[in-house]
């Protein structure tokens, strides 16, 4: 694995996610105004270092997004932000591009723009000690749009970017957001995203991108925030996985959700529940890279006052969503997500044993299970014409054989081999009687037929192989010698 691809694999690591801390500096002023603090050079520094040394954040943060500013500035004992992080654990990753401009001829559509003297940046941000990046391409919904100029222009732009990146040592976050504003409904937008992405992967390939080296920052597939119809956190989570088992190739080290103006509940309980619903069925790890989603809380605490420092540092740790309580990852108990910073972060409950039931009302819906199972081989399945925990009912024997029936034929009733053999004619499997004709005359045929009765064996009568049967020898070396005096009814 590559030095880029190892980068990449890391910030997906199971149990954390990224911390999106790259608001411009207009965003941020935004975010300081809610609490009527000045956005100040200096009051932007102390809150990115009441965020960076806020104790225990390396166990469930694996990376940072900083800003060009903050990439730069230092922690209140001198250290750089970039190393403080480091030492914890956690990469230092930098936003590149240069925001979003009007698209000419597409009224209402935005394209991202760096891409001018990217390189040079990129080899800057690396001595800095910048590990990964990201670009953010923005896709809105809305009366005949997106049009296909402005999806071919940003997964372009999408495209250069990362090939850039890889080519001056950062691993590349690819952000194509299908933006929740508007009323359009879920289905439009997994309709948007969907295209956007077969897009972007197809800029990535034409642009010789290594997608091992690179993590996915998409939006969810949700519906419009002005939408009459908000769709179900389950139905949020089937649209936006199928979309990305549709796009998204195996190869991409993981995905890491954008959070896009979700609530934080929201946007932790969509997450949590992907993870539910798709625990070990998706190629590649779904995490999140939560702005503002994780600093909500802390920034309302904080409030600009060093004496709030400690009380704004301890809701950080807990909103990240990676506590077993939380379940973001699969393993988690199923409750509600923390979004208040309540949970621990330390010792957490063993991850439970889960094991599949039935519940009383649907045990015998559709006939006892013990009876539909394929009479080849061992048996499997509760007797659900009893209560759970019953011990089963006794096997009724096989109906004695005529007298003047071989014993023989009884065995193969009750043992089930006539679901794949007939006497003359053949089935599954051969016919007894070409059995019998292989085998007549032989010294060794009735050890030699008692051995495969009882251990199975493929390839003597075609590709498909008979399993072992659960009989005595003394039951296999009857049907055996049956055999070999030449299977006579």
């Amino acid at each position: 694995m590559s030095e880029l691809a190892k980068v990449a694999h890391a910030m997906v690591a199971r149990g954390k996610g990224i911390l999106a801390a790259d608001e411009t500096t207009g965003t941020i002023k935004k975010r300081f105004d809610t609490i009527a603090v000045d956005s100040t050079e200096e009051n932007r520094r102390a809150y990115r270092d009441l965020l960076f040394t806020t104790r225990g954040i390396g166990e469930h943060i694996s990376g940072v997004i900083l800003y060009d500013e903050t990439l730069r500035q230092k922690s209140a004992d001198g250290t750089p932000f970039a190393e403080l992080l480091s030492r914890q654990g956690i990469l230092p990753g930098i936003k590149v591009d240069a925001g979003t401009a009007d698209l000419a001829f597409c009224p209402g559509e935005k394209v991202t723009e760096g891409l001018d003297k990217l390189a040079k940046r990129v080899q800057e941000y690396v001595k800095l000690g910048a590990k990964f990046a990201k670009w953010r391409a923005v896709i809105t919904i809305g009366k005949d749009i997106p049009s296909t100029t402005c999806i071919a222009a940003n997964a372009h732009a999408l495209g250069r970017y990362a090939a850039i990146c890889l080519a001056h040592g950062l691993a590349p976050i690819v952000e194509p957001e299908v933006l929740m504003d508007g009323d359009h409904a879920i289905e439009r937008c997994e309709e948007v995203t969907e295209w956007t992405l077969n897009a972007v992967y197809e800029a990535l390939y034409v642009n010789r991108v290594t997608l091992e080296e690179t993590v996915l920052k998409p939006s969810m597939v949700i519906a419009g925030k002005d939408c009459a119809r908000q769709a179900s956190v389950a139905e949020v989570a089937e649209r936006t996985v199928r979309v990305l088992k549709r796009c998204v190739p195996a190869a991409v080290a993981g995905i890491a959700f954008l959070s896009g103006g979700q609530s934080d509940e929201q946007a932790t309980a969509n997450l949590d529940s992907m993870n539910r619903i798709f625990t070990g069925r998706l190629p590649w790890p779904l995490t999140f890279s939560y702005g503002r989603a994780l600093q909500q809380p802390s920034l309302k605490a904080w409030k600009g006052a060093a004496a709030n420092v400690a009380q704004a540092q301890a809701l950080l740790p807990n909103r990240n969503g990676v506590t077993t309580d939380h379940a973001m990852w699969p393993g988690g108990k199923p409750r509600k997500p923390d979004v208040q910073g309540s949970n621990c972060m330390r010792d957490c409950a063993a991850e439970p044993k889960l094991a599949s039931f039935l519940p009383d009302f649907a045990r015998n819906a559709h006939g006892n299970l013990a009876e539909q199972n394929r009479m080849v081989g061992a048996q499997h399945g509760a007797d659900t014409t009893r209560p759970a925990g019953a011990a089963p009912a006794a096997t009724p024997a096989a109906p004695a054989p005529k007298a003047e029936t071989p014993a023989a034929i009884g065995l193969l009733s009750k043992n089930g081999c006539i679901a794949c053999h007939a006497q003359d004619n053949k089935l599954v499997g051969p016919s007894f009687r070409d059995i019998a004709k292989k085998y007549a005359g032989q010294d060794d045929g009735v050890a030699y037929l008692t051995g495969k009765i009882r251990a199975g064996g493929s390839g003597v009568w075609g590709a498909i192989p008979m399993p072992p049967q659960s009989l005595s020898e003394a039951e296999a070396k009857s049907i055996a010698q049956w055999l070999a005096d030449g299977a006579k009814k």
